[in-house]
C-alpha cells in the first residue's frame, strides 16, 4: 500500500497541548491484520522515523501465506516474547523461541508465521529507509 504501520494507525490525541512521551498499556492503538495478527503501537504519537509494536500472532497465522514475502526499505529487529515464530527472510528459514531476537533488512522479502497451539507476542521495531 505504499503506507507504514503508522500510517495505518490513528493519530494520538493529546489533550492537553503537550509532546506525548509515555504510552499507557490500556488504550494503545491497534491494528488488526488479516489472519487474527494485532500490531499495537508503543509510541504515544506516530513517528516518522520508526514503528514500534507489540505484535501478537494467533496460532497458525501468517504474515502473507498466499502473497508473497514482503519487502520494504528500512531495517527490522524484533524479540520473541512467548511462542514459537518461523521467520523467512530471504532464502534463510529460522524459529525463534522465548528470548530470541532478529535483525534484517528490510528490503530483503521475508514472512512471519507463528508456530504451534501458542499465540506468539513479541516486541517489533521497523525503522524507516531515509530518502
Amino acid at each position: 500500500l505504499g503506507l507504514s504501520l503508522d500510517g495505518l494507525f490513528a493519530a494520538a490525541e493529546q489533550t492537553d497541548g503537550s509532546a506525548a512521551i509515555v504510552q499507557r498499556a490500556r488504550g494503545r492503538p491497534a491494528l488488526e491484520l488479516e489472519g487474527g495478527i494485532v500490531w499495537e503501537r508503543l509510541t504515544a504519537a506516530p513517528d516518522r522515523d520508526a514503528d514500534f509494536a507489540f505484535v501478537t500472532y494467533p496460532p497458525g497465522a501468517d504474515s502473507g501465506a498466499d502473497d508473497p514475502p514482503a519487502s520494504h526499505g528500512g531495517r527490522e529487529y524484533g524479540y520473541v516474547i512467548g511462542g514459537r515464530l518461523r521467520i523467512e527472510v530471504g532464502e534463510e528459514v529460522v524459529e525463534l523461541g522465548p528470548g530470541d531476537a532478529v535483525a534484517f533488512g528490510s528490503e530483503t522479502p521475508h514472512r512471519f508465521r507463528a508456530l504451534g497451539d501458542e499465540p506468539v507476542t513479541a516486541v517489533w521495531l521497523n525503522l524507516r529507509a531515509r530518502v
